[in-house]
């Protein structure tokens, strides 16, 4: 697979850097180096989750770690830019190459923010790669509920690279966007209705669907930290999602007009129960 992974480096394409990744719970800022022996890390298969780990070795759902991985960059590749492309991360990240940093992407405590759902893309510039020769890829990482490396993971070149790149922050982030300026008139067309027509309960819960499937888009792209918490963002993700799936039937309710009051009720009791153990 490296031979491969050379190949495609020297073709100006993509070299992969998935597999065994090197990892450590510890956190200092040696492991950023090149020279740092990590030889007696433990090793994790990315893309994947590596929170089960964690929970074996600390039992908490929140802390920071690091992860590394060594690739050989061929003498015969062009000396150009590179851009690395790593998934999404969950929560926060620092990405070093080299010892050199080439991006982060979040915030760590104690002003965390989670950008869990948005790809990283980071540009490695020529000055920082060793051709011919290995190269270490470090990334330091602060996960909270979310412990992952989902996506694709690879050392492109430039054009590969920014095509990756535009592509998947416009599935990822920008089409998010795209649908919630779809459904902002949309839920005040609704809304407007519902006030003139107060007796139509089916415009009301339409607007609330509507509202809490809002909330949880935005979670998918938003790159602001408008909640004081990472732990009061999850919780208004779990309401708002939990919300979605209990207005959604009733206002099938009203729509086809069931008279199916013992669902509601406990509809509307699981939502209370998600809100309070929120």
């Amino acid at each position: 697979s490296d031979r491969a992974g050379l190949d495609a480096a020297r073709a100006g394409e993509r070299l992969s850097v998935e597999g065994d990744w090197k990892i450590s719970l510890q956190d200092s800022v040696t492991f950023a180096a090149p020279e740092f022996n990590d030889m007696s890390w433990d090793s994790v298969r990315l893309p994947g989750t590596m929170m089960r780990y964690a929970l074996d070795k600390t039992g908490s759902i929140e802390g920071i770690l690091w992860i590394r991985k060594t690739i050989a960059i061929d003498a015969r590749s062009p000396r150009d830019d590179m851009g690395l492309i790593l998934g999404r991360i969950g929560c926060a990240d620092e990405t070093y190459f080299n010892g050199v940093k080439i991006g982060s992407a979040g915030r760590f405590p104690p002003r965390e923010f989670s950008m869990w759902n948005h790809p990283r893309f980071y540009l490695v510039p020529k000055s920082a790669i060793r051709f011919g020769a290995s190269n270490v890829i470090a990334v330091r990482i602060r996960y909270y509920l979310f412990n992952e490396v989902l996506g694709p993971l690879a050392l492109a070149g430039m054009e590969e690279f920014q095509n990756e790149r535009n592509y998947r922050n416009f599935f990822l982030v920008t089409m998010n966007y795209v649908i919630i300026a779809a459904g902002v008139p949309i839920f005040l067309v609704f809304f407007f209705l519902f006030i003139r027509r107060r007796s139509s309960e089916e415009y009301l819960y339409y607007c609330l669907q509507l509202l809490c499937g809002l909330v949880v888009i935005l979670e998918l792209c938003n790159y602001w930290n408008t909640y004081r918490s990472v732990l009061l963002r999850f919780e208004m993700l779990g309401i708002g999602w939990a919300a979605l799936n209990v207005f959604h039937p009733i206002f099938l309710h009203r729509i086809y007009n069931f008279q199916r009051k013992k669902i509601e009720k406990l509809l509307w009791l699981f939502l209370i129960s998600v809100t309070v153990l929120a």
